[in-house]
């Protein structure tokens, strides 16, 4: 056998390996950002519409089960391909309340799989004054 095709077989091989890691930091790095993307677009358009006032005491505060079923649709509709696992805590002032508590303060957790045993896990708190 000839040294110098040796010395090719081996800069061959390493190429594959180059490529394959490439494409997998390329595939990741696409995942995140569509992940972030869809978690970043929770903003005060979404939120207007569970955001409740109490005529009483003119107190306002997110209705509780209309944030689980917006959040739930907007992941549903938008992270697709994804495997996630979302929490939501609702907190009013700063104890964690139940779902019949008026909450003015919640909390959203996502983590996703990224693949190549990458993880997304990212949390947002949304306060109303």
């Amino acid at each position: 056998m000839n040294p110098s095709s040796i010395g090719i077989n081996m800069w061959e091989k390493f190429a594959f390996l180059f490529l394959f890691i490439l494409t997998g930091f390329y595939a990741i790095n696409t995942r995140y950002h569509h992940v972030n993307e869809v978690f970043n677009a929770i903003n005060h358009d979404y939120l207007y519409h569970v955001t409740m006032v109490d005529m009483k005491d003119e107190t306002v505060y997110f209705d509780q089960p209309r944030t689980h079923d917006m959040i739930r649709v907007h992941f549903n509709n938008n992270l697709k391909r994804v495997r996630y696992i979302y929490e939501l805590d609702f907190y009013k002032g700063s104890e964690p309340c139940s779902e019949n508590v008026q909450s003015n303060h919640f909390k959203i957790n996502l983590q996703a799989d990224l693949g190549f045993n990458a993880k997304y896990n990212k949390t947002f708190s949304y306060y109303l004054n």
